[in-house]
């Protein structure tokens, strides 16, 4: 699907319009107020590139995705972070670390800093075999598998850190919730024929959580399965020859299942 550079590279130019290059813009919910300052206290830490300029926007609203494509509408910073209320950021250089992947290859949509190579079949990220990244925890650096390159591709980053080069809209008519609406969006990029990778951080950590946000909606889980199954996971076809044994195939086709 990316052989053909430069015919990619024109739908993509046509599909992303009116973005301002030197603006980016910090999303995070407000409904926490303690979490909300915590991470708004925690940009005074970075460093702005020279020429950018950092914008903060909130909301308040329980439907996330609805928020955040509200905000998308408002806003046309190329440049978007999707953050919990909570997270703080901790890497100085975090912004010029984030604009360098995303100028190294335009085909990349979302960064994040921890995820899932290969999403499990009961669609938790934080429950992959094959996870890639780094978060910093209260009792030192939380490492999953270590990144060779500047990044590393992976099918869904964890929600706690999202950020876009472009704007998709966001999934409102089936999630609220952050877990689910950044999954889902993530495979809404892949369908757009754009990468989600985790950034390497080679020296700190991006960001620095108290917990990981292991809670989740199980409505919505299984709305995210039922949307996207067919998305991400490969097709397998199990084939099961029998003739007048229907108590083995019975065994057979539960073993299957």
């Amino acid at each position: 699907k990316y052989n053909n550079y430069s015919f990619y590279r024109e739908v993509y130019k046509m599909t992303v319009t009116n973005l301002d290059e030197r603006k980016i813009c910090f999303i995070i919910s407000k409904s926490d107020l303690s979490k909300y300052k915590k991470t708004v206290n925690s940009l005074t830490t970075l460093i702005c590139p020279k020429g950018y300029e950092i914008l903060v926007r909130s909301f308040t609203e329980n439907n996330t995705a609805a928020a955040y494509n509200r905000i998308m509408r408002e806003n046309d910073a190329k440049y978007k972070i999707y953050v919990t209320a909570g997270t703080e950021f901790i890497n100085e250089n975090l912004l010029a670390e984030l604009i360098a992947i995303f100028r190294k290859n335009w085909a990349i949509g979302i960064v994040g800093t921890s995820g899932a190579v290969f999403l499990p079949t009961n669609g938790i990220s934080l429950s992959a075999i094959k996870r890639v990244g780094k978060v910093m925890m209260p009792d030192g650096v939380l490492a999953w598998s270590d990144i060779s390159d500047v990044y590393k591709k992976v099918q869904v980053i964890d929600s706690f850190f999202l950020a876009t080069q472009y704007d998709i809209k966001w999934r409102d008519d089936l999630f609220l919730s952050e877990i689910f609406t950044k999954a889902g969006q993530c495979v809404e990029f892949k369908k757009q024929y754009y990468l989600t990778v985790v950034a390497k951080q080679p020296a700190i950590p991006w960001c620095k959580l108290e917990n990981l946000p292991t809670a989740y909606d199980e409505t919505e889980r299984n709305l995210f399965l039922n949307e996207y199954t067919k998305d991400i996971y490969p097709l397998v076809s199990i084939l099961i020859p029998t003739y007048n044994r229907p108590y083995f195939f019975e065994k057979a086709l539960h073993s299957a299942v």
